[in-house]
């Protein structure tokens, strides 16, 4: 069968043979013999299309077909030989099930290029074999808009992946028979794929996440890529022009860092294979730190950090808190606070990253993936998670990164949990170590307000003396971690990987990074007047004392709430709202209810019941695991603080 095209001066012929649809009636226009012009040139580019694909578009493009089947590279030579008797069976002039399948899961994984190729030769199987002929033009024009809507869609160099996917269902609505204009770009289908992408309906890609992968060789593909090929000199004008600097991957120069660890540790990563890792390229800071436990502070300029994806993220203003410090004479003991808010604060991990490593998430997670994926969502909302990515598309990003598991524990109030990443996992394995094997928590060393600590403020309150108890809203979140310490803060979750930009609960250094925050932010205060501040972990009580009994008895005192609340607004620092306990004689602090005035603490009814609740089952005869029994005795020394006799 010759099918013949013209294209300027150039007389193509298009030779397929199929030896399972058998001999073609079709008459030859011109004999095989007959050479025309002699000196005509070929392009290329046009590589006879398989005859399978000829066949269904003779047919009036009834059955799918996939973009990997016209590939010029599949189409050519001995890759189109080689795999014709497996791939371009017909049966009945139609690709077999099997082999149509497989089709389609290697188009699911093609890259950018090789998309871009099938695009492009797409709108000339069309003009060339479409039938019926009258349909030729209309149809070739409204799939090149198709193809032109995807390429030169601003995702299509992130996460073409979501492109091809949305290709294929264009493809099957439209063999479907469902009346559309394909040129048409059709968003709410878009939207659905791409949020099912991001946290749901797994099942619609890849186990392993969705593509990146080359089409050529099955494995993922780090390397950026490559821009659109000549071919595209046919396709409309916007298909060729330079995609925007914001859309292409962000590669950043190797910074040098010095490292150290225990032999152990070294002599095993050193033996693993990797791909070189990536960091943002610093540019000194006029800050330095006075803590031992931080390297040298570098600072990345601030047009770089916002086109990384290695970002710093929070609410905290560093010029506010370095000015502050200063203000209260405390500058040079806090020195790292402006540093870390503006730089990244550091974990004192020491040991480099030298392979990817993501095992799966833990029980709790995977038998409430709601709840995860709902702190999901509200992490990428807040801008503190960056994805999700294929892993191999992450690493080719950053290098290489580890994650740790996800677990979830449910709080007190019934539908709300608790999410932590296991940063202790793997424990007493051989030869891989866990984020915080590498961290040495005393290296953060903060103050907290004990029990004994409130039980003397309270012992020596004179008569008048208020409390007001606040919460920090999303504590550790408001921490920014260094870019060069990311990597080890990644999120697995449903086969992809979210890079984490914040700290997180569970990492041995963030309470102490936490505790250090809460530390200077209470020399801010007292600067301003505050006479007294306790705090646990992200509980503050601001303690104030009357200056004097006014006529009806009750007392003034030097301030108020608001000056709690003004100064946190000026240093960025975020009070939960819901949390707020307003200045008063008794207040609840540390799992305990405190009453100035009688100078009494007792446990909360709230928590009475919980304990008794818990305490029922240990009857005569009842077995428990160790576990049990600990947690029990942990309840039970708590209550002993408040109840001395048991």
């Amino acid at each position: 069968m010759v099918h013949v095209h013209s294209g300027g001066s150039m007389l193509t012929l298009y030779i397929s043979l199929d030896a399972v649809a058998g001999p073609s009636n079709m008459n030859l226009a011109i004999a095989a013999h007959d050479f025309g012009d002699s000196s005509s040139q070929l392009a290329a580019s046009n590589v006879p299309f398989p005859p399978c694909a000829v066949r269904i578009m003779e047919e009036g493009w009834k059955d799918y077909l996939p973009l990997t089947l016209i590939l010029t590279e599949f189409s050519r030579g001995q890759q189109y030989a080689s795999r014709r008797a497996e791939t371009t069976q017909l049966r009945n002039g139609i690709l077999i099930n099997r082999d149509l399948a497989a089709m389609e899961t290697s188009e699911r994984w093609m890259g950018m290029t090789d998309f871009i190729d099938a695009a492009d030769r797409m709108p000339h199987l069309i003009r060339m074999h479409y039938c019926p002929k009258e349909g030729r033009h209309v149809l070739a024009s409204a799939w090149m808009a198709h193809y032109h809507n995807i390429i030169a869609h601003p995702d299509f160099r992130s996460i073409h992946g979501l492109l091809i996917q949305y290709d294929m269902d264009i493809c099957r609505r439209a063999v479907a028979h469902q009346h559309f204009n394909p040129g048409t770009w059709q968003a709410n289908i878009y939207d659905a794929i791409k949020s099912d992408y991001l946290l749901y309906r797994q099942e619609r890609f890849d186990s392993q996440g969705y593509p990146w992968r080359s089409a050529n060789n099955g494995t993922p593909s780090t390397a950026p890529a490559p821009p659109p090929p000549p071919a595209l000199a046919r396709l409309p004008p916007l298909l060729t022009q330079p995609f925007p600097r914001s859309a292409l991957p962000h590669c950043f120069p190797t910074s040098s860092q010095k490292v150290t660890a225990n032999s152990r540790r070294m002599a095993h990563m050193s033996a693993m294979h990797t791909t070189p890792g990536v960091a943002i390229q610093p540019l000194a800071s006029s800050l330095t730190s006075a803590r031992s436990a931080a390297p040298k502070i570098t600072l990345p300029s601030d047009a770089g950090r916002s086109d990384s994806i290695r970002r710093i993220i929070t609410p905290l203003r560093w010029n506010v808190w370095r000015d502050e410090l200063q203000a209260a004479g405390c500058l040079a003991e806090f020195s790292d606070i402006p540093i870390g808010i503006h730089d990244g604060f550091r974990i004192s991990v020491s040991a480099p990253i030298m392979a990817t490593y993501t095992p799966p998430n833990h029980q709790s997670s995977q038998s409430n993936p709601e709840a995860l994926k709902l702190h999901i969502h509200t992490e990428l909302s807040a801008r503190r998670y960056s994805g999700p990515f294929h892993p191999s598309r992450l690493e080719s990003l950053i290098g290489p990164f580890r994650t740790s598991p996800m677990g979830i524990i449910p709080k007190s109030n019934p539908g709300t949990y608790h999410i932590i990443q296991d940063f202790s996992f793997p424990r007493n394995h051989p030869s891989i170590f866990s984020v915080n094997d590498d961290i040495d928590a005393s290296e953060f060393q903060c103050e907290w307000g004990t029990f004994v600590e409130c039980v003397l403020l309270i012992a020596d309150a004179p008569e008048g003396t208020q409390a007001s108890v606040n919460d920090v809203q999303n504590a550790y979140r408001n921490i920014p971690i260094h870019p060069d310490d990311q990597p080890y803060l990644v999120i697995f979750f449903l086969g992809l990987v979210i890079l984490d930009h914040c700290a997180a609960f569970g990492s041995c250094s963030a309470p102490g990074i936490f505790g250090r925050l809460a530390d200077a932010i209470v020399r801010i205060f007292k600067r301003y007047g505050v006479q007294a501040i306790i705090k646990w972990v992200d509980d503050f009580v601001f303690w104030r004392y009357p200056t004097r009994r006014l006529r009806d008895g009750s007392f003034e005192y030097p301030y108020d709430e608001s000056l709690i609340f003004s100064v946190a607004a000026k240093l960025g620092w975020p009070w939960s709202p819901s949390k707020h306990t307003p200045f008063a004689s008794s207040f609840t602090y540390n799992g305990f209810t405190w009453n100035i005035p009688s100078r009494t603490v007792e446990l909360p009814e709230t928590k009475k019941l919980k304990y008794l609740e818990r305490l029922a089952p240990w009857i005569t005869g009842a077995t428990f695991t160790l576990k049990d029994c600990e947690k029990l005795v942990g309840t039970l020394n708590h209550c002993c603080l408040a109840v001395p006799e048991g």
